[in-house]
């Protein structure tokens, strides 16, 4: 049996792609001290709150696709540099 190679699948091309984009993002978020995730976050809260929306965390990972428990420490990690507050629900003891 002989491979027919007919040049590069959509899904290898999609992968470049998205990997392409994650070195430019990585790169221009350098120099501020930020990682893609934390980039992420920071972007999707800007624009839900500018939506008149205070999201808890919960509701934060659902709307980026990230764990809950990864967006808690992307959480506590963007706190700890001042880049955002988090503010306790009195409705949850967590």
């Amino acid at each position: 049996m002989a491979i027919v190679e007919h040049g590069p699948t959509p899904g290898y091309l999609v992968w470049r792609l998205a990997n392409k984009w994650r070195v430019a993002v990585d790169r221009a978020l350098a120099p501020l001290g930020l990682t893609h995730a934390q980039y992420v976050l920071l972007a999707s809260l800007y624009g839900l709150r500018r939506a008149g929306i205070s999201p808890s965390q919960r509701e934060l990972a659902d709307h980026t696709g990230l764990e809950a428990l990864y967006v808690s420490k992307l959480a506590r990690a963007l706190e700890d540099d001042g880049l955002v507050e988090r503010v306790r629900d009195p409705r949850d003891s967590r």
